[in-house]
């Protein structure tokens, strides 16, 4: 096991809905997950496919100061 993979912690979510109503709602989970946990800041990324792609899309255009990078 790699020696690093215990500082990580992975968030995944199911779809609710998507738009900006997701979006808002997955900045508000990173937000959470930041004011809990201790998170580097810098190293926060993100990814999505499909329909969460769109969504996280539209997440990273409202806080592009919020994560590092995106994967779509």
């Amino acid at each position: 096991m790699n020696s690093n993979a215990k500082d990580m912690i992975v968030v995944s979510v199911q779809l609710a809905d998507w738009g900006e109503t997701f979006a808002r709602q997955a900045i508000e989970l990173t937000d959470c997950f930041l004011d809990n946990f201790p998170v580097d800041c810098d190293k926060v990324y993100a990814a999505g496919y499909s329909p969460g792609g769109e969504t996280m899309s539209q997440a990273v255009s409202m806080r592009p100061d919020l994560y590092a990078a995106y994967l779509h």
